[in-house]
């Protein structure tokens, strides 16, 4: 299956089992920083797809991000080939945990890690017809 992005590049998914799904994308042009190298939000919208595309094979039930967070260790460059390899990492209760780790498809060398939590999109039904904030 392949899915476009809003950062302009296309990405190859494979669900390889149940709660792991791989991407393998170019970095494109309309996605790189003024260094030529990957932009560090391009790359947390393409680990944020991927961690709800796994989500997803695990649950079945769309669910959006409430936490995320990026760790980079080296830049990947413009038309580099790079993986994207996510899994299901821990849950609990609603909440969901998701790690997408993306490596450069050459050499296996880490360009970063994205972790996540995500929590259905379910509305929780009012008590007494009383809204359950407590603002």
């Amino acid at each position: 299956m392949s899915v476009a992005t809003p950062c302009s590049f296309a990405l190859r998914f494979g669900l390889t089992c149940l709660f792991l799904v791989s991407a393998a994308a170019a970095v494109a042009a309309a996605a790189q920083d003024a260094d030529g190298r990957w932009h560090a939000g391009a790359m947390a919208a393409a680990v944020d797809n991927l961690c709800a595309a796994v989500v997803y094979t695990a649950d079945g039930v769309h669910r959006f991000t409430i936490s995320q967070a990026m760790s980079f260790f080296s830049p990947a460059a413009h038309g580099e080939e790079v993986e994207m390899d996510g899994r299901v990492a821990h849950r609990k209760g609603k909440l969901t945990a998701a790690v997408v780790e993306v490596r450069r498809k050459a050499s296996g060398e880490l360009v970063a890690i994205g972790r996540q939590w995500m929590t259905s999109t379910r509305a929780r039904p009012e008590k007494n017809g009383e809204s359950r904030s407590k603002l």
